[in-house]
């Protein structure tokens, strides 16, 4: 470790980057002491390093840059050998390997991110409504060494004091049927002990955590990095936008960087939550609670010592079994039917964390690359529930990080890893897959100056569409294609459209018969359905007015244009 800290070439490791160095040793240190080798044999013996590299592959890069830089040190520095150069490249392949391999997160199939985000929500629901009874208790198992404990722990605490005690304090089990809390412990399946107790706060915070991922796109590290004082709320035009501040080391070179990210209503609450935690904490150790600015949000509500109070806590959700199966919906077809559109080069049904009938493996990585695909304008989220989960969130993300945002250099600026650039990145893709699903492979009836034309040039005798996806993609990434939803189907204009700042019902599309219009009679009808509603609530609050005549004129070239595309359909014997 010290030839890592004081002599590896490049910028100082931040304390991450040394633990992470630190694991890798311990790791090596264990294969040794199962193949009963000294530690130093092991960077010599090519076979124990390339058993490690493909057994633990999360580390592979970090053993390859461990053996890579003790073999470019004077032998004499090291103290011992290590493996040749031919041994070392291997290794730095294999890391590529498994590098590359582990980038693939997969989005979230659209009912299972929805599903998340609501047991996410839930969590938070039913803490809130026992967070009162929670704290309090809380507090007196924290105030009194005997409150809480069994009756042999209170014994062994009294004869430690050199105490004694005439009658015994209440025991957990008594502590929640005074405050009320049987039934939570019972449904979390909590152990009904101050280590349950602990255990159901931390929850909280991991799903608090969680849920700012969720909201954010922020890395786990990131999260739990934040400063209790993270939340900023900005005001423009009236409307409350939610900033968090916090600082980023991994495109900085281990060195702190302050970094922003917008937010939700969610993820607001979800900090709001943490605060609370950390308040909770905090007032244990002392009454001030003003002193929290500058210490850290997720906090551990049971510390080891008085110097690790405040301290960031270690939230992982694999320690957390019972939460896992609440959060961790079961993987249906239709969810594996949806990988494969996504991507169908990949073979999904073979892999282990995807078998139908298991639970979905959450991580973090798969909520920052699902938010940014499905965080965006394309339509790709037809889910009704999820559309309402992040429909706020959607607007705030074209608002702050889109391409020519006057917002986006200040939260993106020079940061390569900020999830505004993944966002970005993802805005074609998003559109493409919407584009695929929408246009190439529905079963709706399309119409419009686009879809007649793939109906020509890209659908063959049999009604299939030929399309190469790789060159289809490419064209979306480069901007030369692009796709949005509207109420009545779709737009692949490229550009900023100039007609539909007064024209909200795409009506000026249908009469002007746009070359960039995808109509689609199903939301055609369904828009018919809704304007012919509104048609006749303005002839009950207004009869003779400008705006019912407007309104029922928009409705007739409504009404107009699906009677064309039906009558259309019928005349080439196509089902309508």
């Amino acid at each position: 470790m010290f030839l890592i800290m004081y002599l590896r070439p490049g910028s100082p490791l931040s304390t991450s980057g040394l633990e992470g160095y630190l694991v890798t040793l311990r790791r090596l240190a264990r294969i040794a002491e199962r193949a009963t080798v000294r530690l130093q044999d092991v960077f010599s013996d090519s076979s124990l390093l390339f058993h490690e590299i493909t057994t633990a592959r999360n580390h592979a890069s970090l053993l390859a840059s461990l053996v890579g830089f003790l073999r470019s040190l004077d032998p004499r520095l090291v103290g011992f050998e290590i493996a040749g150069k031919p041994v070392v490249e291997e290794l730095r392949r294999l890391s590529r390997g498994w590098s590359n391999l582990a980038k693939q997160h997969p989005p979230i199939p659209t009912r299972i991110y929805s599903l998340i985000l609501a047991a996410l929500s839930k969590e938070l629901d039913d803490f809130e409504c026992a967070a009162a009874s929670i704290f309090s208790l809380y507090k007196a198992c924290m105030a009194d060494p005997f409150i809480g404990r069994d009756k042999s722990r209170q014994l062994a605490i009294c004869r430690k004091l050199r105490q004694e005690r005439k009658e015994f304090s209440p025991t957990f089990p008594t502590l929640l049927k005074q405050y009320g809390l049987e039934q939570y412990f019972t449904e979390k399946k909590l152990s009904k002990s101050i280590y349950g107790l602990s255990v159901a706060i931390q929850e909280i915070m991991l799903v608090a955590s969680i849920q700012v991922q969720a909201y954010t796109g922020m890395r786990r590290d990131e999260v739990l990095s934040l400063p209790y004082d993270c939340l900023e709320t900005v005001f423009r035009d009236g409307i409350s936008h939610y900033v968090i501040n916090g600082r980023v080391t991994k495109s900085s070179n281990g060195v702190a960087k302050k970094a922003r990210w917008v937010t939700s209503m969610a993820g607001r609450r979800a900090v709001q939550i943490a605060q609370s935690i950390a308040n909770l904490v905090e007032s244990v150790r002392t009454p001030e609670v003003g002193k929290l600015k500058g210490r850290y949000l997720f906090v551990s509500p049971l510390p080891r010592s008085a110097a690790t109070f405040g301290r960031p806590t270690t939230l992982h959700l694999n320690e957390f079994v019972e939460l896992r199966h609440r959060i961790q919906p079961i993987i249906l077809e239709s969810d594996l039917q949806e990988l494969e559109n996504i991507d169908p080069h990949r073979a999904w049904r073979s892999e282990e964390a995807f078998r139908l009938g298991s639970p979905w493996v959450l991580t973090g990585h798969q909520l920052r690359r699902s938010l940014a695909l499905y965080a965006q304008r394309s339509g790709l989220v037809s889910l009704p529930s999820l559309k309402r989960q992040l429909q706020h969130i959607t607007h705030e993300m074209a608002w702050y990080y889109a391409r020519g945002s006057a917002f986006a250099n200040d939260f993106i600026g020079t940061d390569k890893g900020h999830f505004g650039r993944e966002w970005q990145k993802a805005q074609p893709i998003s559109q493409y897959l919407s584009f695929v699903a929408h246009v190439l492979m529905t079963d709706d009836t399309l119409f419009g100056a686009y879809s007649n034309w793939v109906d020509r040039r890209l659908r063959n005798s049999e009604g299939i569409v030929l399309v190469d996806r790789n060159a289809t993609m490419r064209r979306f990434v480069k901007g030369e294609l692009a796709y949005r939803e509207t109420p009545i189907g779709g737009c692949i204009n490229v550009d900023e459209c100039d007609k539909t700042m007064n024209n909200i019902l795409e009506v000026g599309c249908l009469t002007n018969h746009c070359k960039n219009l995808v109509g689609s009679l199903q939301k055609l009808n369904r828009v018919i359905a809704a304007q012919a509603t509104r048609v006749q609530k303005l002839k009950a609050i207004s009869p003779n007015s400008a705006e019912l005549r407007s309104e029922e004129e928009d409705l007739k070239v409504l009404c107009a244009t699906r009677d064309s595309v039906q009558g259309t359909n019928a005349q080439e014997g196509r089902p309508i």
